[in-house]
């Protein structure tokens, strides 16, 4: 059975007027699944266009997109034969207005999914256009 070693940035405590470091390392597995949880920005400035105009994008599109690419490399890399291994459950939590679940479709809702089951359950599939710089610095899109 392949295993997975996470080694987590270290985090800080406080302690006694001083700050600590503590390494955290733990071996990830179906019988130890480790959490990733994301903590969405929900509140009307996130409807604003991003800094550049030429962007034509709200920082919600942006977020949003990092956070899919983010959640399929993991299902690729859980991905075997047999379908997608529970090495990890996932939480998106929303907030803006009020905190709560960001899941949508049939995982809204949810505190907390397993991997696989975000892996089969897409809100939705986008067709999508990528623009391409060639090596002589002009752009087409494919």
């Amino acid at each position: 059975m392949e295993q997975i070693r996470a080694r987590a940035l270290n985090v800080a405590f406080h302690s006694q007027q001083k700050w600590s470091f503590m390494p955290y390392t733990a071996q990830i597995s179906r019988a130890n699944p480790s959490c990733f949880v994301f903590l969405i920005d929900q509140s009307a400035s996130m409807e604003d266009p991003l800094a550049s105009p030429s962007a034509g994008r709200s920082k919600a599109e942006e977020v949003a997109d990092a956070i899919n690419r983010l959640l399929r490399e993991v299902t690729i890399r859980c991905a075997k034969q047999g379908g997608v291994q529970h090495l990890f459950d996932v939480g998106v939590v929303g907030y803006g207005e009020s905190v709560r679940p960001a899941f949508a479709g049939r995982l809204a809702g949810r505190e907390l999914v397993p991997i696989g089951e975000v892996s089969v359950e897409p809100l939705r599939i986008e067709q999508r256009r990528k623009r391409v710089t060639s090596a002589s610095a002009k752009s087409w899109r494919r």
